[in-house]
């Protein structure tokens, strides 16, 4: 049994400067924008684990963590959008504030079992999550929009007052067995079920005819209740041999959500079915050489935001659309590596290599109109990936007790968006290279050169 308490708190101040370029097909503009923040953030916790052997066969282990927190923030932002000839096209300045509670409580445990039969194990898993955030606001925000003389032609000012509540509770629980099928060949299924029930309650207020902050705003007030509940199972192969190993197998994913708009009375429902493939081999070719390949394949749905997104207006500049057919996307991972080390010479030679694609990856579509105002959504597009390769070569000088090494890497990849219905393409690759060389003298200091390119 261990128990522990924690007091954390910190304070973070930030200063930046951003400045961009969006490539139009009929129009460019510069954006240059600045931010100034400062934030606080306390919280006390406590934790503890209690950890108990039943019998000689099964175990059970139980953990608990319980977090109560206050945060604050106040940040500052600037913002221009220029043409191409650097005329003033908006500006903006923001200024957002906000100070909460939030509390959070985690408890899981585990139960594992062996039977007398050599690989044969049940274990049954549980999870809880409870978080609790409330916090209030202010958004002032004033935004100023120029003609092609450079006149101010309009301006808007957002002065509210925003609270801010969401809750959620998470329940989970997992049951996994594994049978041996030979002394080789082993067996494992399992099922969990998990369920998240959360709700969040935004409401904007601005002023009334006294100079008080309770005139809502139900544009960009809202209140949704959330439930989530999966069904997934699995079913993977494991082989264990004196110069090969390997496992193979999938898991299977039914995701529910419900999205309830209290205010209007709305529902959305939305269903995914999740597939999580994979496989591995490993090759011994010696006590300290092998050679390793795998491959996983997962799904990824869009989040109900992306669908169904909740109107926000902290910056006025960029508004987030929904889009409703959004569908899942599926990543593909694939990855080799090498190793050969040498243990009486000392002798590392090491590889390393991926590559990653996606079908229907999520990207952002973006829409731009003349007065630099952006609306963005998400959509579905073909082409993207990543890949990496990386290698080395690892030396002990014993006589002079030094090591050297020198490794080469090099990756890159491509991304898809859209920006005002035309596809934007971004290909993009990094060569590097570092040898360095290290000297360590027992109980002395230690002494090392590396070059980097």
């Amino acid at each position: 049994m261990n128990g522990n308490y924690q007091f954390y708190k910190q304070n973070i101040e930030n200063e930046g400067s951003n400045t961009s370029q969006s490539i139009l097909s009929d129009r460019l503009f510069y954006n240059n924008s600045t931010r100034k923040t400062s934030t606080m953030n306390l919280k006390h916790q406590l934790s503890g684990f209690y950890d108990v052997k039943l019998d000689s066969l099964s175990s059970l282990k139980i953990n608990v963590n319980g977090m109560q927190g206050q945060a604050s923030n106040a940040s500052v932002f600037t913002a221009e959008s220029l043409g191409d000839l650097e005329q003033l096209i908006n500006n903006q300045s923001r200024r957002l504030s906000s100070a909460g509670d939030r509390q959070q409580m985690k408890t899981s445990a585990i139960w594992r079992k062996k039977f007398m039969k050599a690989g044969r194990t049940l274990s049954v898993n549980f999870d809880q999550q409870y978080q609790n955030n409330s916090t209030t606001g202010n958004l002032y925000s004033v935004n100023r929009f120029f003609d092609e003389n450079g006149n101010m032609s309009s301006s808007d000012t957002v002065d509210q007052v925003k609270t801010n509540y969401t809750q959620s509770n998470i329940w989970g629980g997992r049951i996994s067995y594994t049978e041996p099928l030979s002394k080789k060949w082993f067996v494992e299924t399992n099922y969990g079920y998990r369920i998240n029930n959360s709700k969040a309650l935004r409401s904007s207020f601005v002023k009334d005819f006294n100079g008080k902050y309770e005139v809502l705003d139900s544009l960009f007030s809202s209140d949704y209740a959330f439930d989530f509940n999966t069904h997934s199972t699995g079913l993977n192969f494991r082989f264990n041999g004196s110069k090969i190993t390997a496992s193979f197998g999938s898991n299977i994913n039914f995701a529910n959500f419900r999205q309830q708009d209290l205010r209007k009375d709305t529902t959305y429902n939305y269903s995914f079915t999740n597939f999580f493939p994979k496989a591995n081999i490993r090759f011994k070719m010696g006590a300290q050489r092998g050679l390793n390949l795998r491959y996983n394949g997962q799904t990824a749905q869009p989040t109900l935001q992306q669908i169904q997104p909740i109107r926000e207006n902290t910056d006025p500049l960029n508004i987030q659309v929904g889009n409703p057919n959004l569908k899942q996307e599926f990543r593909h991972n694939i990855g080799l590596n090498y190793n050969d080390y040498k243990v009486l010479t000392g002798r590392n030679i090491y590889f390393s290599g991926g590559f990653n694609f996606i079908d229907n990856a999520i990207s952002r579509a973006d829409n731009v109109d003349d007065q630099g105002r952006r609306q963005f959504s998400y959509v579905n597009v073909d082409g993207n990936y990543n890949y990496y390769i990386y290698s080395g070569y690892w030396k002990e000088l014993k006589k002079i007790k030094t090591n050297f090494n020198f490794s080469l890497n090099y990756n890159g990849g491509k991304n898809n968006n859209f920006v005002n219905n035309v596809k934007n393409t971004n290909t993009y690759s990094t060569v590097g290279a570092r040898t360095g060389i290290y000297k360590t003298k027992a109980k002395k200091i230690q002494y090392r050169a590396l070059f980097c390119a």
